[in-house]
């Protein structure tokens, strides 16, 4: 009958009675997982957070993915209705779950935890489309520290995440720490002498910083001659 209601878009008849399923039937995922959808869909956020405890239970009992689907649920629910910092420390049991329960295997070449760095890009995207830029730069922090240990193997990936943190120290209208982050990786490489490794992309963000900072004649003078020297088609950035 609830099922019918919400096709028929009756939703608050679907709500009533998903909520007396619910009273009956404590234990059923789908009904609880149903309610809960439909509470978030009507922007009953209230009773959305009452049901919360149950969805939860439930999914963490079930794990997987419909443990995944359920702290995204959660956490989005928060986030919706202006609770940061508890959508965060939600996500936060869920980040320490994945890291509890992983081991890195070499010999598998495995170093890191694909789970927690796409579950940590998750919250990014979700904290960003949101405008917290701050708390996003903190958790790519945490997923720098994650795959910084094995850097020979995770180079690519710590260079992705840099450039995604200034982007981000930019956004949150702060070009110099932008600026310092980058320019710290690109002189690391040229005090290795292995600038030539160093992305076309990190080399034109640094040159859009350079601009945006207003350094851009004296850092183009400081390191104008590296640039060229770093291979061909950079000269023109």
């Amino acid at each position: 009958i609830a099922r019918f209601y919400s096709k028929l878009n009756m939703f608050d008849e679907a709500a009533d009675a998903y909520k007396k399923l619910a009273g009956l039937n404590p234990n059923d995922s789908s009904v609880v997982t149903s309610y809960f959808e439909l509470c978030v869909r009507t922007r009953k956020f209230g009773e959305a957070k009452k049901l919360m405890p149950r969805y939860m239970q439930l999914a963490e009992a079930a794990g997987g993915e419909t443990e995944r689907q359920a702290y995204e649920d959660c956490v989005s629910l928060y986030m919706q209705t202006g609770d940061s910092s508890e959508a965060c420390l939600l996500y936060d049991k869920y980040l320490k779950k994945i890291l509890d329960g992983f081991k890195p295997d070499p010999a598998s070449y495995v170093y890191y935890s694909y789970q927690y760095v796409n579950a940590i890009d998750w919250l990014v995207r979700l904290l960003e489309s949101n405008s917290r830029y701050a708390e996003a730069v903190e958790y790519l922090e945490r997923k720098l520290e994650h795959v910084s240990p094995n850097e020979e193997y995770t180079k690519y990936l710590i260079n992705e995440i840099n450039e995604k943190i200034s982007m981000l120290h930019e956004k949150n209208g702060e070009p110099d720490k932008a600026l310092e982050l980058i320019s710290a990786i690109v002189q690391k490489e040229v005090d290795a002498g292995a600038v030539g490794s160093v992305s076309e992309s990190m080399l034109k963000r640094l040159v859009e910083l350079w601009k945006k900072t207003g350094n851009y004649e004296r850092y183009v003078k400081e390191y104008g001659a590296v640039i060229e020297s770093s291979g061909p088609g950079r000269q023109g950035l």
